[in-house]
């Protein structure tokens, strides 16, 4: 694997990597649901997730799709009529199965990958028990990419600045046309003679398991020992699956 890093910008480029497509299920109290990601084109406009009972009582879930984007650093779902989805409501008998079916309404390949978030959310009663009266309770929010007309996958280019001696800015950009799935792990200063202040854990950072194409995401972190001009700092991280240590130079 290759990476070029020019510390004097904090810019590190990486080539693009090959999409991993996740398949293991989802488990929630009432429900299962899989895969937990799916990946459509032009050429394949449909798929389908498998719903199994796991209540001893009948349940009902309802199967939406929602536009996904990435802006200002938070994710945002908005509805979408690009998908038809049979059944839109599933009615599922104690210890039974459903087969839930998405396709594209209208195929037709973008330049870059197009992302989505297929919803599935259970039917409950209203929490005032008024007899007919339901609620909707967001069970789960699962990636769906649709590819786009020229193969390719991310392309991320990272940048950290010293903001102050205890304060730094990490930030990744995504110029190629598909997502990338990045697990962070941890942020350590280094020497001749290894890390000499604590890692910074970035492991329970939530929201940040994807960067779509196109996007650019920040993360404002903070050191509990100062920072200076010319530290070097290891960033250890996964990639699609990869792990992968990238080094940095504080300018």
């Amino acid at each position: 694997m290759h990476a070029a890093a020019r510390t004097a910008g904090f810019w590190l480029l990486f080539p693009a990597f090959g999409l991993a497509l996740y398949v293991s299920p989802c488990l929630a109290d009432a429900y299962l649901v899989e895969p937990v990601s799916l990946n459509l084109s032009v050429e394949t406009p449909q798929g389908l997730f498998r719903l199994n009972s796991r209540d001893t009582q009948p349940i009902r879930v309802q199967v939406d799709v929602a536009v996904w984007t990435q802006e200002q650093g938070a994710n945002r779902e908005e509805p979408t009529a690009d998908f038809i989805v049979s059944p839109r409501f599933v009615d599922l008998p104690p210890g039974a199965g459903q087969v839930v079916r998405i396709a594209l309404r209208h195929p037709a390949a973008q330049p870059a990958e197009q992302s989505y978030r297929v919803l599935f959310r259970e039917v409950v009663e209203s929490p005032g028990g008024i007899p007919g009266e339901k609620g909707i309770a967001l069970d789960y929010s699962i990636p769906l990419f649709v590819a786009p007309a020229v193969p390719g996958g991310p392309h991320l280019e990272w940048a950290l600045r010293r903001v102050d001696a205890s304060t730094l800015l990490l930030a990744v950009s995504n110029t190629g046309v598909s997502h990338g799935k990045i697990t962070l792990y941890s942020l350590v200063r280094k020497t001749g003679l290894g890390p000499v202040v604590p890692p910074i854990d970035l492991s329970k950072i939530s929201g940040w398991q994807y960067i779509l194409a196109g996007v650019t995401r920040t993360l404002r972190l903070r050191s509990s020992a100062p920072l200076s001009r010319g530290d070097n700092l290891l960033l250890t991280m996964e990639l699609d699956g990869r792990r992968m240590e990238l080094p940095f130079t504080l300018q």
